[in-house]
């Protein structure tokens, strides 16, 4: 079997000791002695191992880039599962969930937002502990003929990429798999658990044992951070359900960094999800900067503290998305729906900002119909002229279908000025201007 002799390497590396080795015969049960951490040896292991699955599939892909080996990864408690190699990330940047130009993908900003509720990260510059990532096929199993998306792995690809998979996790021996997805969740829970499911929701939300030959993990199903969007209504709870199931299992000891206080994360020099700048200057001071020139370097650094994610005229509109988002928990959805905010608790945000440049505007736009209702919140956001917060209101749909209204040739408008703001909720959005 290919790659089997990684495995019985693996399992000397931590002290196990199989009790048969030959071709063709499959290990027994083997007896442990204490899990080793992270190793100079242990360090030289996974660099072979690297090479031995990139030279597999490198042979299929000839854009598949090395996978980059992160030392502080071998300390991780935690190892996150997916279905496969994503055809944008770390195929092409040799990092999981990091684009070719280092930057989080789309995907990989929701799920730091999800691993920063129990001390870790998947952003290589984050202050928190490094989680360790991995897919139960190797390789990119290429576009779907018909529709979008990637192509699921087939049972053959998967159980060509099982032996990896297994030397990968008696390396690290976590004690616990977040499992990224149907594919991977119902997948590794009928090969480690033997618990046969035929949909997500059976086995979200719920810890289960899993076996690796010696190895006992407590494995989390979650939804894929990629397609989080398309469950607005689950993903957020079940993000927050499971990171607090995880937390009190590793115990608060294993917890790397406290608690991220809302107040400092969305003008902090750290950026979004924590992660160290590459700049000193704060997000407002960078906002102002991009405004004016424009400038690749500054609209580089913003999208990688997950401040923006277009590129955006005038950026008022995403960064009070980032804001909300920062506020109630959840994801960013994007800017081309009619709710760019998915929250923890499940509601559906639309989000509007103003940069107000003296007097403030007159009008607030609103994504909206009449006869239907495609979000649960409106949150217009004014900014001050140095992206200062003026006001901010959460106005529930019902609220906004009084108060709206449409205009010949520029759609729905809901009045700065109005009766409307004496009824509906102030909200206080973090703002640093001692930093401005």
């Amino acid at each position: 079997m290919r790659g089997r002799h990684l495995i019985v390497a693996s399992q000397r590396l931590v002290g196990c000791f199989p009790t048969i080795e030959g071709q063709g015969q499959t290990p027994r049960p083997l007896i442990c002695s204490s899990p080793m951490r992270y190793t100079a040896g242990m360090l030289d292991e996974v660099e072979r191992l690297y090479a031995e699955i990139h030279a597999f599939a490198s042979s299929e892909d000839s854009e598949l880039v090395p996978r980059r080996v992160l030392p502080e990864a071998l300390e991780s408690e935690v190892v996150i599962l997916g279905q496969a190699l994503g055809r944008d990330t770390q195929r092409l940047s040799g990092l999981p969930y990091t684009l070719a130009d280092g930057t989080l993908s789309r995907g990989g900003r929701v799920l730091d937002g999800f691993l920063s509720k129990f001390g870790y990260t998947i952003s290589p510059d984050g202050h928190r502990q490094y989680v360790y990532s991995t897919d139960l096929v190797c390789r990119y199993p290429g576009r779907k003929a018909r529709g979008s998306g990637d192509e699921l792995p087939g049972p053959e690809e998967i159980k060509e990429s099982a032996p990896w998979l297994e030397a990968e996790l008696l390396l690290v021996r976590p004690r616990v798999v977040v499992l990224l997805g149907k594919a991977a969740g119902l997948t590794f829970l009928a090969r480690y658990s033997g618990m046969r499911a035929t949909s997500l929701r059976e086995v979200a939300g719920t810890p289960h044992p899993a076996v690796i030959s010696d190895l006992e993990v407590t494995a989390f199903v979650v939804h894929h951070p990629s397609g989080a969007f398309q469950f607005p209504g689950e993903s957020g709870p079940l993000y927050e359900r499971t990171a607090a199931q995880i937390r009190s299992f590793l115990g608060a000891d294993t917890l790397r960094v406290p608690a991220i206080d809302e107040a400092k994360v969305a003008d902090a020099p750290h950026g979004d999800g924590g992660t160290s700048s590459r700049d000193d200057r704060s997000n407002t001071e960078l906002l102002l900067a991009y405004e004016e020139s424009k400038s690749e370097e500054v609209w580089d650094e913003l999208r990688r503290r997950g401040v923006l994610e277009g590129r955006p005229h005038r950026p008022a509109g995403e960064y009070a998305a980032y804001l909300i988002r920062e506020k109630y928990g959840g994801h960013r959805i994007g800017t081309k729906g009619p709710y760019h905010v998915a929250s923890a608790a499940g509601q559906r945000i639309q989000v509007h900002g103003r940069h107000v440049r003296g007097r403030e505007p007159m009008w607030f736009a609103v994504q909206f119909r009449l006869d239907e209702r495609e979000f649960d919140i409106y949150a217009p956001v004014l900014f001050d002229e140095r992206y200062g917060v003026r006001h901010a209101w959460q106005m529930p749909w019902e609220t906004l279908k009084l108060y709206v209204k449409r205009y010949a040739g520029t759609g729905w408008r809901l009045p700065v000025t109005g009766a409307w703001r004496d009824e509906v909720e102030s909200i206080a959005l973090p703002d640093r201007r001692a930093l401005q």
